[in-house]
């Protein structure tokens, strides 16, 4: 399976009441919901490479569920106008790519520029398999990476580089 079918499978699964109401899918939420507060609480005071959850360890199983609960999940929460902390590229990228590494998709963080705004402009988005990963509207096309995190690049074929 390549980064575009997954993308789909993750934007197109099915999330029914019954799916979120689960035990462990509650579970889940409530834990995604604490690591969203922790980490943009420590955003200001530790390095964003600190932010993102370990290599190696377990391997994780692929799960497209989790995967399309945490995409609604993030979504959602930035949205939500009592959620302390607003919506920015940042935020979501972050984030989303804590979630998704824990749902076995090695995602990571693309960070760049726009040569057309003399490089000021910045944005972050995900990457998968050095391809842009839910990101929506090509918003990350005009803007050219300068770095990546985590640094070493997991592949979705489990391959390294």
């Amino acid at each position: 399976m390549n980064e575009k079918e997954l993308q789909e499978l993750i934007m197109k699964y099915p999330l029914p009441p019954s799916v979120l109401a689960r035990p462990t899918t509650a579970f889940f939420i409530v834990r995604s919901i604490v690591t969203a507060f922790l980490l943009f609480a420590a955003l200001p005071f530790r390095p964003v490479r600190e932010l993102f959850p370990r290599a190696g360890g377990k391997e994780r199983k692929l799960s497209i569920e989790r995967a399309a609960v945490s995409c609604s999940l993030t979504e959602a929460l930035l949205r939500f106008p009592l959620f302390p902390f607003r919506r920015t590229c940042l935020r979501r990228s972050l984030l989303l790519s804590h979630l998704l590494r824990k749902c076995g998709i090695p995602v990571r963080v693309a960070f760049g520029v726009d040569p057309a705004e003399g490089g000021w402009e910045g944005h972050s988005w995900l990457v998968l398999n050095d391809r842009p990963f839910l990101e929506e509207g090509g918003e990350s096309r005009s803007f050219v990476p300068v770095f990546y995190l985590p640094e070493q690049e997991g592949r979705l074929d489990g391959g390294g580089r």
